[in-house]
């Protein structure tokens, strides 16, 4: 219940897709990507702080925009959509920026 009030934290369900795959091998394959690929990240926010953020947002981007597309299909150009759909909360950057620029500089 408190997931339709509070919203179900991003990436709290990748264990139950990872297992709902149901073949072990592939399970432990998947499982050791991801691990790695948080790691790497994680490795990257400590190294380059910069190049992280621009890559988590560029991915962000990718997966809202993404999954929008999916949801409600258009006949837009794909990369169009995509970055139109998955984009649009810079919109919030510009609007605050002072306010952002803050929350960054913390980062």
């Amino acid at each position: 219940l408190s997931g339709a009030f509070f919203g179900m934290p991003h990436g709290a369900l990748d264990g139950v897709l990872l297992w709902g795959e149901g073949q072990p091998g592939k399970l432990a394959r998947d499982f050791a990507l991801y691990v790695a690929l948080a790691a790497g990240m994680t490795a990257l926010w400590i190294v380059l702080p910069p190049v992280a953020l621009v890559l988590f947002l560029g991915t962000a981007v990718f997966h809202w925009g993404e999954g929008d597309r999916e949801a409600f299909p258009t006949a837009a150009p794909w990369w169009l959509d995509v970055v139109g759909r998955g984009g649009i909360f810079f919109v919030c950057f510009w609007h605050r920026w002072g306010e952002v620029e803050a929350v960054l500089q913390l980062l």
